[in-house]
This record gives structure tokens, sequence and C-alpha cells, in this order.
């Protein structure tokens, strides 16, 4: 054991593993301060206090940047890890789910999110109730109000 440890090809080994740790550290640390930075420097100026400027950002944000938005926030590791499990243990049919919810997303980018931004929405059940009436509303925002 002791040869182990004092063999110079063993320790080269060891001080990469941990030059790459650290390099992987180092590397999420340095992305995470960006991303704040970021969206500290995007945000500054919004108006957080109501639900428009706390959702959608003051409405600054285009529809495009919101479709962006909402693509990547799907990609989780249920999609780079899950999936790719599933798909070798089961096939690709798993991947139908993917690709179906894939194509919602662009339908609700292209034709919903344009409606909502033009009518001053928020939410799903904000649209319901003008779609409809308080009614709907209600019952949808019901289930969620006793569970909160």
């Amino acid at each position: 054991m002791p040869y182990i440890i004092n063999n110079p090809i063993y320790l080269a080994q060891q001080s990469i593993k941990l030059e790459i740790i650290m390099l992987g550290i180092l590397s999420f640390v340095g992305f995470t301060l960006l991303v704040a930075l970021i969206a500290y420097l995007a945000t500054r100026k919004t108006d957080e206090s109501s639900s428009d400027g706390y959702f959608l950002g003051g409405r600054s944000l285009t529809a495009g940047v919101i479709a962006g938005s909402l693509l990547l926030t799907n990609l989780s590791t249920e999609q780079i890890v899950g999936l790719n499990g599933s798909a070798y243990t089961d096939g690709l049919s798993v991947m139908a789910w993917e690709t179906l919810a894939a194509i919602a997303m662009v339908v609700t980018a292209v034709f919903l999110l344009p409606r909502y931004l033009k009518g001053g929405l928020t939410t799903i059940p904000q649209f319901l109730a003008k779609r409809f009436d308080a009614v709907s509303y209600t019952h949808l925002t019901l289930p969620t109000k006793r569970i909160v």
C-alpha cells in the first residue's frame, strides 16, 4: 500500500482529478455569479410590487424572450438524464412525451402568448375571468387556495 501512495504516476493522477474537480466547482460558481449579475442588471429598474412586474418583468419582455425562457425552463435533468435512461430501458416511445410537449410549447408561444401580452394578462385564471366570468376564475383557483 505505501508503494501506491508514493508512486509518482498515482500522485499525478490524483492531482489531475483534483484540478478537474476544482475547475468544475469554479466554472459552476462563476457561471452562477454571471447569471446573478445579468439578472440583477436586467431587473434593477423593474417594479416588482405588482404581478406584472414580478412575473413578466414589467411587461418589458418580448414574446420571443418569454418563449425562449419557457423552452429553456422545460430542459431539465429529467430530460437530460431521466428520458435517456427510460429510452434505454423501454425504447424510444418515451420520447413521444417530450416531442408532444415541444409541439405544445411552440403552439403556446406562437398563438397564445401574443394574445396574453396584448390582453395584459398574467395568469390563466385571469384569462378565464376575462373570457368567461368570475365563476370560472373561482373554480380554477379554489383548489390551489385550499392547498396554500
